[in-house]
């Protein structure tokens, strides 16, 4: 069983659809499958290859096959470099592999379009559908696509409203995670000592502080945590762009929070390698979403992170986390300031509480691994 995984974009990149991307071919390689991920030139400052950034078991095959890089920016440079990029790849299957023997699959719209345009009939993901009205290339995509693939109910809920799909053909695949990965044998003392953060209590939030420039609710979480009352409480927040970090660290308000009993330390972006040592030293995690479409749709990764660490979860109560989170697992707050910091306070407060929940979360991260993913998604694709 072959599977092609075509992506018309940088890798490995910082952001968070490159680690899902690369874990997604691990798991597919260790559920048996065998797997080529073909990845289309770009220039990258980051050197080192797929594997070592992303610590990946070396199961499967990365080809870098020729593409275009301007350095201009707008949206006819973007369309003729993610164009001329995509026939690049159609040339390279072609020539390489068979159709009937060869399930292609791909997330990013100008590789499916290709690959549907051509006859190849992809299995396609789809992430947090972001479009407000129906698009003709994406029908004509999901008419010739082989299985579709969506990462939430919301997504899949919205490409119902839009565009006409068999519903056998679509299932809800969320994100998974690598469960050893985020069990370090480290202690909390020791984690803490060699991230050099502080005693008392550490509340924590990983991954990126925007999507497409928009705040993801770590601005807001940053507004809430100056009001905490609780003393010795460190708010920790792991990850970039850097550009935001330095953009919150102008704000009057937290730089005068910063300076406080109330700590706020800002890493920047950091190597996924160290995410798990971040999470083993912080006592209490954040998803701070606020309510809208990515609220609906999104599968964030850092949520089976933090459930496979065993974390105290507080989370925004909205449907995409209310589908994996509940009372038992996690502390979930309304969208707005009080609820949040009312939450936050709780958990500081109630220490049982916060183990007897990231226990839970613990447990039933169990279910989530990439690995039962990719089995999943085999099962679908060859019924």
């Amino acid at each position: 069983m072959k599977i092609v995984y075509l992506f018309n974009g940088r890798l490995p990149t910082e952001k968070a659809h490159g680690l899902q991307i690369a874990k997604s071919c691990e798991a597919f390689a260790q559920a048996g499958f065998d797997v080529e991920l073909l990845v289309s030139y770009r220039a990258n400052k980051i050197k080192e290859d797929i594997f070592s950034y992303y610590g990946l078991k070396k199961k499967f095959r990365i080809k870098n096959v020729f593409g275009v890089d301007f350095r201009a920016t707008g949206k006819i440079a973007y369309m003729a470099q993610t164009g001329i990029s995509a026939l690049s790849l159609l040339l390279y299957l072609f020539f390489k592999f068979k159709k009937q023997d060869t399930i292609f699959y791909a997330r990013d719209y100008s590789s499916l379009f290709a690959l549907s345009l051509f006859g190849f009939r992809p299995v396609a993901e789809f992430h947090d559908y972001r479009f407000n009205k129906k698009r003709k290339f994406l029908q004509f995509i999901l008419n010739h696509s082989r299985k579709i693939i969506v990462n939430s109910k919301g997504t899949r809920e919205l490409l119902f409203q839009h565009y006409a799909i068999d519903q056998g053909k679509i299932m809800v695949a969320p994100n998974g995670v690598d469960l050893d990965f985020f069990s370090p044998e480290i202690s909390k003392e020791e984690a803490r000592k060699e991230l050099g953060l502080p005693e008392g209590i550490i509340i924590g939030y990983t991954g990126r502080l925007e999507m497409v420039g928009v705040d993801k609710g770590v601005g807001w979480l940053l507004a809430v945590f100056s009001g905490i009352k609780s003393g010795n409480t460190t708010l920790c927040i792991v990850g970039g762009p850097d550009e935001m970090v330095d953009y919150y660290k102008k704000i009057e308000k937290i730089a005068g929070t910063m300076a406080t009993v109330n700590r706020v330390i800002f890493t920047g972006q950091v190597r996924h390698e160290k995410i798990p040592l971040y999470l083993k030293a912080m006592d209490i995690v954040v998803i701070p979403l606020l309510s809208g479409r990515h609220a609906r749709t999104t599968s964030p990764m850092k949520l089976f992170e933090y459930m496979a660490a065993g974390k105290a979860i507080l989370a925004s109560d909205v449907p995409s986390l209310r589908d994996y989170l509940n009372d038992n697992n996690s502390l979930l707050f309304g969208t707005d300031s009080d609820s949040l910091t009312h939450a936050i306070d709780r958990l500081i407060a109630d220490r049982d509480l916060a183990v007897k929940i990231g226990s839970q979360a613990r447990k039933d991260a169990q279910k989530y691994s990439w690995l039962n993913r990719a089995r999943t998604i085999k099962d679908f694709v060859y019924e």
